[in-house]
């Protein structure tokens, strides 16, 4: 039986969907029933597990993620809900950016991710922007990005409040202080990752330790270090292991140390066992 939604007067009805996130205009519109005169636009909506945005030129393609042979939409002129566990950006750039228009999609994602993207503070606002229920937003992972010096931990935070697992593989001086500063608990997985080594390690080991207790019992930290060429790989983690002690001790099993040469990479992982 149609809920009686379609009794309000037309000028309340049109008021209703101007305040409506997209999500909710369109569960409106499926208890309204067929009659929604009152209640347009028709809300054009995509629900896919894993939904990849590829960028080119000013199109966006929305593809799913798994079958990348497959197009979903081309979001180019009505506006669109997509809803995905994973949102994926791709190859977004500054560039790309001026030439799309983000004001066509509305997302409902619990994971967002951005690979081989540069993210500028302007990028980053307008798709948390198209994002209504950023609480729900729960995971936040960079792969082969590169964002602006002025990304933060607190900006991150003020745009999405409940992010259990982050991957900002830029990191900067300050920013387990930063994280302490706006109460960041109960995380599930961080990692951070740096090219300075006197940036990336810019904290007291203590103030490390007492970040972890604060995370969720299944919390998993990696802190890597992309070392520049022909550094001494060995010598490296000599020296961070120096800099833990006392507070973290790798023969009783607090965190381990792995040097990938390939890579050039010396990782740490910390677990939260305290």
């Amino acid at each position: 039986m149609p809920y009686p939604i379609l009794t309000l007067p037309f000028p309340f009805a049109r008021r209703l969907c101007q305040l409506l996130t997209p999500e909710e205009l369109q569960n409106v519109q499926i208890a309204a029933g067929h009659e929604i005169e009152k209640l347009k636009p028709i809300v054009k909506s995509i629900e896919n597990k894993d939904t990849l945005f590829h960028f080119a030129d000013s199109k966006i393609e929305c593809v799913d993620f798994n079958e990348h042979s497959e197009v979903l939409s081309y979001l180019t002129e009505d506006s669109t809900l997509v809803k995905c566990k994973t949102a994926m950006f791709q190859t977004l750039t500054g560039s790309t950016f001026k030439n799309i228009d983000l004001t066509k999609i509305h997302l409902k994602t619990e994971e967002l991710t951005f690979t081989m993207c540069n993210i500028s503070i302007d990028i980053l606002k307008s798709i948390a922007s198209r994002i209504p229920a950023k609480h729900e937003v729960r995971e936040f992972l960079l792969f082969q990005t590169r964002t602006d010096e002025n990304i933060n931990f607190p900006l991150v935070f003020g745009l999405f409040p409940n992010l259990k697992k982050i991957r900002f593989n830029q990191a900067y001086e300050g920013w387990l202080d930063d994280l302490s500063n706006i109460n960041v608990v109960q995380l599930e997985y961080l990692c951070v990752q740096h090219t300075k080594l006197n940036e990336l390690f810019h904290f007291k080991p203590e103030e490390l330790l007492g970040f972890i207790k604060k995370q969720s019992p299944e919390f998993r930290l990696n802190i890597v270090f992309a070392c520049p060429p022909g550094a001494n790989l060995l010598q490296v983690s000599k020296v961070i292991m120096v800099f833990l002690k006392p507070h973290f001790d790798i023969l009783n099993g607090k965190y381990k140390i792995d040097v990938h040469n390939g890579s050039s990479q010396v990782w740490l992982t910390f677990y939260n066992t305290y």
